[in-house]
């Protein structure tokens, strides 16, 4: 064999072995799976043109992290609840409320603070007023457009433990209340809303 001839050999033989090694060993950075994470839920709203309080959960929350970034989006789902408020200081009206999902929580965690951004329609049923039902509002009574609600963490938020989370929001006028739906956006959208909840990690 010339020398030409073996050197072009050993060039060849190892640029096969590496690529073998580059084969077995695989991609050099994959990506890691998600964190997958579930709180239960329970809090309270404070609806600010009604001055009144709205009991939350328990329910649940799901997120999926991404642990290299810290992007994490999921789910805020809560049961139906109830609320009463006067109006004109003396008129008792009570309602049905629920906060249905209209998208995905989104949000990030940066050093172990969460901030989470959730899209939810706030949906009223069964109304009654001075224990008499109000005028009938259907399946369909719910804000036009979706609320937006932005929840930080609190200073002792722990993500691996939970803990507690706040924000303020906005609520748009409501659609497809039948003949109420001018008297409930009279009485309930506008801002200055509150919303406390404390999430634990599920084990």
């Amino acid at each position: 064999m010339t020398r030409r001839r073996r050197v072009g050999f050993v060039a060849s033989a190892v640029a096969g072995l590496a690529a073998a090694l580059v084969a077995a060993a695989g991609p050099a950075s994959a990506a890691a799976p998600p964190l997958e994470l579930t709180y239960t839920v329970a809090g309270t709203t404070h609806i600010a043109k009604t001055d009144s309080d709205v009991e939350l959960g328990p329910g649940t929350f799901t997120a999926a992290v991404d642990v290299a970034t810290g992007d994490l989006t999921g789910q805020l789902d809560l049961p139906k609840t109830t609320t009463t408020f006067k109006v004109l200081g003396f008129v008792e009206v009570t309602s049905d409320v629920e906060f249905v999902p209209a998208g995905p929580a989104t949000g990030k965690i940066v050093s172990g603070k969460v901030n989470v951004e959730t899209p939810l329609n706030v949906r009223l049923s069964n109304v009654r007023t001075l224990g008499l039902p109000f005028p009938p509002v259907g399946e369909n009574c719910a804000t036009g457009t979706p609320v937006r609600i932005a929840l930080e963490s609190g200073p002792d938020f722990n993500p691996l433990r939970g803990g507690k989370m706040s924000g303020t929001y906005e609520i748009p006028e409501f659609a497809d209340c039948g003949l109420a739906t001018p008297l409930i956006n009279t009485l309930v959208p506008g801002p200055g809303n509150t919303l406390e909840i404390d999430l634990e990690l599920q084990r």
